[in-house]
């Protein structure tokens, strides 16, 4: 599935961001047990679920554009 593909579904998963390269699910889910997560995410169940707004919202922000130097 491409990233705009993804990025339309309203909830991401861990796999989901794995895919689009914020990190491995275990490293995610290492940080949300340390506090340190830099995603908002949400708890359905034991499934956790990130807002593809959030993780749209976080790649421009985090975005480097050489050109712009």
């Amino acid at each position: 599935m491409a990233i705009k593909e993804k990025l339309v579904k309203a909830w991401l998963s861990d796999k989901d961001l794995e895919e689009l390269g914020l990190g491995s699910a275990k490293t995610r889910q290492n940080r949300r047990a340390a506090g340190k997560e830099f995603l908002p995410f949400y708890r359905f169940g034991r499934a956790i679920r990130y807002k593809a707004a959030d993780v749209a919202a976080y790649l421009k922000e985090n975005r480097f554009d050489p050109q712009a130097e």
